[in-house]
């Protein structure tokens, strides 16, 4: 009866288990889904100060030449007042769009078949932009 028993908890023991890993699995995908989610948030809000300084850049431009340089100087506190995260963000997305620009060029490459040199020599590219 006791081996019974014993073999019947480390059956429910391990079964337990395989559903924690599961679990963690899923929470550490969803936790990865939301941190890229979080970071092209940030992203767009860096787009967003940049898109107001243009404006005001743009607007100084047909501004009254004794306007334009408080105009200017506005479109310089609007980046001033761009978050840091949200800069690096801004720039960790741009980087990830060049990685994923560099796989595809890679994949069409490998399957029109123009040789193993071309490929390599972009997924090593892709590799040192990663490094930086």
């Amino acid at each position: 009866m006791a081996e019974w028993y014993t073999r019947q908890s480390k059956a429910n023991l391990a079964a337990h288990i395989v559903k924690q890993e599961a679990d963690l699995a899923a929470a550490r995908a969803e936790i990865e889904r939301l941190a890229k989610e979080r970071d092209e948030a940030r992203a767009q809000v860096t787009s967003a100060y940049e898109a107001a300084a243009i404006r005001s850049e743009n607007y100084a431009r047909g501004a009254p030449y004794n306007q334009r340089a408080s105009i200017n100087a506005l479109a310089n506190s609007i980046r001033g007042m761009t978050p840091s995260y949200a800069q690096a963000a801004l720039e960790a997305y741009g980087r990830e769009k060049v990685r994923e620009g560099m796989r595809r060029a890679a994949d069409l490459f490998q399957d029109a078949n123009h040789g193993e040199h071309i490929m390599s020599a972009i997924l090593a590219a892709m590799e040192k932009d990663a490094d930086q």
